[in-house]
């Protein structure tokens, strides 16, 4: 039987029968280089309707405004420039106009008009091409359009009005299409009118929303809908909503559980596949686009298979994983508006299995601290790290992709528990696996706001677990490094939550014997939050003074470099009441018999800043450091160290030469004393000996 061929308005709207889809023709458009015109369309209905948003809000803020024009910057750089990644082919003419225009304020929409026509003309040719190259198939359970139904939603319209309005917004060619709890969505725009973008969803517990609202009629614009189970192929101007509000949220029954979970996660070791020989599959490029989800489901089911590397069995069937793996990791990237809902839940699912396992125990009951190289030679690494790396790369594509991120149901597949099992994987010894784990850890917090503030209180768990329960400290630099990555982008003033953490657990970091592992990175946030509040820097300082080592020389010197760090953020005032502590014990480390840490902290004073700081508290310092100073100065048995010494007691001369006669005068009639002390005292034990040798006569 003849299949009578749809129009562009019929495949766009999802209206169209088999094998004339709307997934199929936007395959077809990627296969041949064309999809940039059905990706400007869009992406020009969402500069649209953020435009229409604004002038509806009448809102003086800079920061709607900016976020338009950004958008339209967007559109010029990638679909108008000569160089734009999707340069879309359209007179020379319109393409000088759109280029000269300033992006602020944001231009009107009408500006895209002639440009939307091109795109449109395209899409029809490339429509044409497609009807034939394709043949018509035999309808299955699989291939039928879904049945009509009723929509559920009181928002709506029902019947006659609603198709009314719909013609009334689109033309007589603007037609309704139901869908099942995975469908695509549905577009219409009309090319002679200013572009807009409009969706129509009906399915399994879906309401049509109009801008937010429930009104029947709906204005022009996106649509924003709530969906217990849809799916969405189009780029990231159609947006799907969780809850009844104009942009996306997670409702409270979403919000991750509590850090007190992690003592149920359970992890199990893997469980090796026994004799399973692996058959290869074809690639996506070989297969019709209505077979290539079984396909993409196919090789997931495959790279759930773990295999033991510690054997050299089963080595054909390794190598079709990892041709499986890399092969998603492409067609992720390349195809991520082509994925289905259930496509990415197994897509996760099969991360978690390949890689959420116990960490091995690690045992050094001396924990030596700065022997790097020793430490690389004795780390346990991932033997299975040919499979566990590209897992990690394809999840992170998958993190990366748009179409992910605004499914309804992706913070359902990543959870607590799922942040809870990345944290308790950081542990382990490989630093390659720990550093996949702190980008996707990243990613997370990045792409999901929900999770922000359990991931935090989860990391702070681990971190005062760390530093009052001593343990390995294999993964704490890459959470602080993550934690240094939040910090750098807080506001002033700082939250209560901010300064607990500085206090309570960056703080307690510095007593471990292993710091030299993760200074640098606990520097890094302690001077990241001190720059945003300087009146936490007295406290700081304060705690950091009682964690000073004593016998510890190489500690010694990360407090010197650190309290360099905190010393170039405090203003003179808070210079002032902190000064005595600080040079009390700056006068302890010069005197050191340790030369390295002597000079360290000599090399306070080659920070000019510093030193007018000194010079300005002169009278308070000097009386301080005199004594350490003139000590080492006579009698330190490191010769190049003395002479260091001997500048920075010129430089206090320079300062100040009557307080430096003064302090010499002071310290001479104290050693005086102290001399004087000592004879007599050697008087007294010379008369005691005497009066013994006289007893035993």
């Amino acid at each position: 039987m003849d299949t009578e061929l749809p129009t562009l308005g019929d495949v766009l709207v999802n209206a169209a029968s088999p094998p004339w889809t709307l997934h199929a023709f936007t395959a077809h458009l990627n296969r041949h280089c064309c999809l940039e015109a059905l990706l400007f369309v869009l992406d020009t209905q969402h500069y649209a309707a953020c435009y229409e948003g604004l002038v509806r809000s009448n809102s003086a803020s800079s920061s709607n405004s900016n976020s338009v024009a950004k958008l339209w910057r967007n559109l010029i750089t990638l679909y108008i420039l000569p160089t734009g990644q999707r340069q879309l082919n359209m007179p020379e003419q319109e393409r000088e106009h759109l280029l000269h225009l300033p992006p602020e304020p944001p231009p009107n929409p009408s500006e895209l008009h002639e440009a939307c026509r091109c795109a449109y003309d395209l899409l029809n040719d490339s429509l044409t091409a497609f009807f034939r190259t394709s043949e018509p198939m035999q309808d299955t359970e699989d291939t039928q359009s879904p049945p009509d139904r009723q929509p559920q939603s009181q928002a709506a319209a029902t019947g006659e009005d609603q198709d009314g309005w719909l013609r009334h917004l689109f033309g007589t060619n603007a037609k309704r299409c139901t869908c099942s709890m995975t469908s695509v969505c549905i577009t219409q725009h009309n090319m002679g009118r200013l572009p807009m973008a409009a969706i129509i969803l009906e399915g399994n517990d879906s309401s049509v929303l109009v801008n937010g609202s429930s009104a029947g009629r709906p204005a022009v614009g996106v649509w924003y809908l709530q969906m217990s189970a849809c799916r969405f192929l189009v780029p990231s101007s159609i947006v799907a909503a969780r809850a009844i509000v104009p942009f996306p949220t997670t409702t409270k029954a979403n919000v991750c559980p509590s850090a007190s979970d992690a003592d149920e996660l359970n992890l199990q070791p893997f469980q090796y596949a026994k004799q399973l020989e692996l058959a290869r599959l074809p690639c996506f490029s070989d297969v019709s686009v209505t077979r290539q989800q079984e396909l993409f489901l196919g090789k997931v089911e495959q790279c759930n298979v773990i295999f033991d590397f510690e054997s050299a069995s089963d080595l054909s069937s390794k190598y079709i994983k990892t041709l499986a793996l890399q092969e998603l990791h492409d067609y992720v990237k390349n195809n991520g508006f082509l994925i289905e809902e259930p496509m990415w839940q197994v897509v996760t699912e099969m991360f978690a299995k390949n890689v959420f396992r116990p960490v091995l125990q690690y045992e050094n009951s001396q924990l030596e601290v700065f022997d790097f190289e020793d430490e690389e030679d004795d780390l346990v690494l991932e033997v299975a790290w040919a499979h566990v790396e590209p897992v990690y790369e394809l999840f992170d594509v998958v993190m990366q992709n748009k179409f992910f991120l605004t499914t309804s149901m992706a913070e359902s597949y990543i959870d607590g528990k799922f942040v809870l099992c990345l944290l308790a994987r950081l542990r382990c010894q490989d630093p390659r696996e720990r550093g996949l784990l702190k980008t996707t850890l990243h990613s997370i917090y990045r792409e999901f706001r929900n999770h922000r503030t359990f991931i935090r209180q989860s990391i702070n768990g681990v971190l005062l677990q760390f530093a009052y329960e001593p343990d390995t400290p294999f993964g704490i630099a890459e959470l602080l490094e993550v934690l240094g990555s939040i910090f750098s982008g807080l506001c002033s003033p700082l939250k209560d939550e901010y300064k607990d953490t500085m206090m309570r657990v960056l703080i307690p970091l510095h007593k471990s014997p292993a710091l030299g592992r993760y200074h640098i990175w606990l520097a890094y946030c302690i001077t990241q939050l001190l720059g945003k509040d300087h009146s936490l820097i007295q406290a700081v300082v304060l705690k950091i003074l009682r964690y000073w080592p004593k016998v510890n020389s190489t500690k010694e010197k990360i407090f010197l470099d650190e309290m360099e760090e905190i010393l170039e953020l405090v203003d003179d005032e808070g210079f002032s009441q902190i000064q005595d502590k600080v040079f009390h014990q700056l006068a302890k480390s010069i005197a050191s018999s340790h030369s390295l840490v002597a000079t360290r902290a000599l090399h306070f004073w080659s920070d000019e800043r510093f030193c007018s700081r000194v010079r300005a508290n002169i009278t308070t310092i000097l009386p301080i450091m005199f004594p350490s100073v003139y000590e080492s100065f006579n009698c330190h048995w490191n010769k190049p160290l003395r002479s260091k010494i001997n500048d920075l007691m010129e430089f206090f001369i320079r300062t100040s030469p009557q307080l430096f006669d003064d302090c010499w005068y002071s310290y001479a009639e104290k050693c005086g004393k102290v001399i004087a002390q000592e004879a007599k005292r050697e008087k007294r034990w010379e008369i005691l000996r005497q009066m013994a040798e006289g007893s035993k006569t």
